[in-house]
C-alpha cells in the first residue's frame, strides 16, 4: 500500500516539475523572443545612423568637390562660362561610394527646371546692403517690411515712418530686442515685423525651384497655395548676406583711387594724354569733396573706348572690400530689374549679351556697349562681374543612380501593381565657401535635410524590386 503511494508521489512529483519545466521554456522563449525583437530595433537604428553617417560624408565630399573647383578656378570673373556655373555632368547625380550627391542651383527667374552647379551670392541682392528702392522691388514686399529691415540692421533705436524698433518688438507676448546690426542670416528675416514663413519661403517650401504637385493644389496638402500654377519663390531665392567683392584688380594688384590719387599718378597709371588728365582732374573738382560717385562717372572725361580699357585698373572707395555688389554676368533678370536705372528692355539686352559665346564679361566695360552713359552710371555702384562667396545646395543620397535625365520635366510614369521603390536615407546641405581669401573656406553651414529630396529619382529596374 505504501509503496504505491510512493509511486504516486513519484508520478505527480514528476508531472509538476514537467509543467515547471514547460512554464520556465515558455518564458524563456519569450524573453528570447522579446530580446531578439529589441535587438532587430536595435539593428534597424545602428543601420539607419550608418546610413545617415554615410549619406552625410558624401555630401560633405561633394563640398570638397566644390573647393577644389573653385580653388582650380583662378579668375574671380565669375560668368555663365565659368567651371562650376550650370554643370549637370558634373554635378548631377554622381555616383560616390554607396550613393550619389548633387548640387542643384536654383534661379530666381523660375524657369520651371531644375539646373545644377554653384551658385555665386553675388548673383543675388543682400539683404545687408540693398536700398530700400531695390527692396521695395521684392516679391510681397510693403512698406511696413522694407522700413523694419532697415530698422533691423541699423545702429540706432528711432524707427522709420513704417519700421519697428525696439519699442515694438518688447511689446509683443513674447517680447526681444530689435539686433540694431546687420542680418547674419536671410532666415533672420523671419524675427523681422511683416514677415511670415510664408512671405519668406512663399510657396516653395522644399526650395527647389520647380513647382510640384503640393505646391499648385490650393489647401489639399501643405503648403498652402493658390493653385495658380505659377510658383512664389518666397524672398530667400532672392536674397543673400554673404556677397563682397574686394577692391582690386582682376589680376590682385591695387587699384587706383581717381578721388585721392595725384594728378601723375593717375596719369601714369591710366595712361591718359594730358588733355584726358586735365578733364578727369576738371570733373573732379565739379564733383566736390567726394569726388567722383561711380568710376562710371569718369565718362565723357574719358572716351567710352578708352573707359572700357581702363575701367578694372580705378576705384571711387578707399575701402579694402565692396559688400552688396550685384554680378551683372550671373544674376537673374529679376535681380537685375531690381536695380537703379535698368529696365525690363535693358535687363534683355544685358541677359542676351551674356550669353553670347566669347563675349568678354571680364569688367564693366562690356556694360558700356548697352547702357547709355547716364544709366551705367546710375548702376555702377551696385554691380560688379566678379565672385567670391559660393553657396551649395547638396543632396546625397544612399542607393543607386536615378535613370532620371538632369533635363528631364517630367517623371517616368510607374507601374501601379509594381512594389514601390525603397526608401533612400538622404541628407540636405546648404553650404556658403569664401574663396577671398588664400583659400577657399566654410563660412556657413545648414543641414536642410528636413526638405527632402528636391528632384524626383526614377530607381534601375532591378533595384526597385
Amino acid at each position: 500500500m505504501e509503496r504505491g503511494v510512493n509511486s504516486g508521489r513519484r508520478r505527480r512529483d514528476r508531472g509538476i516539475a514537467l509543467i515547471v519545466v514547460l512554464f520556465l521554456s515558455a518564458v524563456l522563449t519569450l524573453l528570447m523572443y522579446s530580446f531578439l525583437q529589441e535587438m532587430q530595433v536595435e539593428y534597424s537604428l545602428a543601420t539607419s545612423c550608418g546610413r545617415e553617417a554615410q549619406a552625410r560624408q558624401i555630401a560633405w565630399s561633394a563640398v570638397e568637390k566644390a573647393i577644389a573647383v573653385l580653388a582650380a578656378d583662378k579668375t574671380s570673373v565669375a560668368g555663365p562660362s565659368s567651371p562650376w556655373f550650370d554643370k549637370p555632368d558634373e554635378w548631377y547625380e554622381i555616383e560616390l561610394g554607396d550613393g550619389v550627391f548633387s548640387a542643384i542651383r536654383m534661379s530666381a527667374d523660375n524657369e520651371g527646371k531644375l539646373r545644377y552647379g554653384i551658385v555665386d551670392e553675388a548673383s543675388k541682392l543682400n539683404l545687408n546692403f540693398a536700398p530700400r528702392s531695390a527692396l521695395m522691388k521684392l516679391p510681397k514686399m510693403t512698406d511696413e517690411i522694407a522700413d523694419s529691415i532697415l530698422d533691423w540692421r541699423d545702429a540706432d533705436d528711432t524707427p522709420l515712418a513704417n519700421g519697428a524698433e525696439n519699442a515694438y518688438y518688447q511689446a509683443l507676448p513674447q517680447p526681444y530686442k530689435c539686433k540694431n546690426a546687420l542680418f547674419e542670416t536671410v532666415e533672420e528675416l523671419l524675427l523681422v515685423r511683416g514677415v511670415t514663413p510664408e512671405i519668406l519661403y512663399g510657396e516653395d517650401w522644399n526650395q527647389n525651384g520647380i513647382l510640384d504637385a503640393n505646391e499648385n493644389d490650393g489647401d489639399k496638402s501643405p503648403p498652402t497655395d493658390n493653385a495658380d500654377g505659377v510658383l512664389d519663390l518666397g524672398l530667400i531665392a532672392y536674397l543673400t548676406v554673404h556677397s563682397s567683392d574686394r577692391n582690386i584688380r582682376n589680376d590682385g594688384t591695387a587699384r587706383i583711387n581717381v578721388n585721392t590719387a595725384t594728378p601723375e599718378q593717375i596719369q601714369q597709371g591710366l595712361e591718359l594724354s594730358a588733355q584726358e588728365l586735365q578733364r578727369v582732374m576738371a570733373a573732379r573738382t565739379a564733383f566736390g569733396q567726394n569726388g567722383f560717385p561711380t568710376v562710371a562717372h569718369l565718362m565723357p572725361s574719358i572716351p567710352v573706348e578708352k573707359w572700357k580699357q581702363i575701367v578694372d585698373r580705378v576705384t571711387v572707395s578707399a575701402a579694402p572690400t565692396l559688400p552688396g555688389l550685384v554680378n551683372v554676368n550671373t544674376a537673374p533678370k529679376k535681380i537685375l530689374e531690381m536695380l537703379p536705372s535698368l529696365t525690363a528692355d535693358d535687363v534683355s539686352k544685358l541677359a542676351s549679351h551674356r550669353t553670347q559665346e566669347g563675349a568678354d564679361l571680364s569688367t564693366l566695360g562690356w556694360l558700356a556697349d548697352l547702357l547709355p552713359p547716364e544709366k551705367l552710371q546710375a548702376v555702377a555702384g551696385f554691380v560688379t562681374t566678379r565672385a567670391f562667396q559660393y553657396r551649395l545646395d547638396i543632396v546625397a543620397r544612399i542607393g543607386p543612380k536615378s535613370e532620371r535625365a538632369a533635363t528631364a520635366t517630367s517623371v517616368k510614369t510607374l507601374d501601379p501593381a509594381a512594389p514601390p521603390p525603397p526608401v533612400r536615407v538622404i541628407r540636405r546641405l546648404a553650404v556658403v565657401i569664401d574663396r577671398s581669401g588664400p583659400a577657399p573656406r566654410v563660412i556657413y553651414s545648414r543641414d536642410i535635410s528636413r526638405l527632402g529630396q528636391p528632384y524626383p529619382i526614377e530607381e534601375p529596374a532591378e533595384n526597385s524590386r
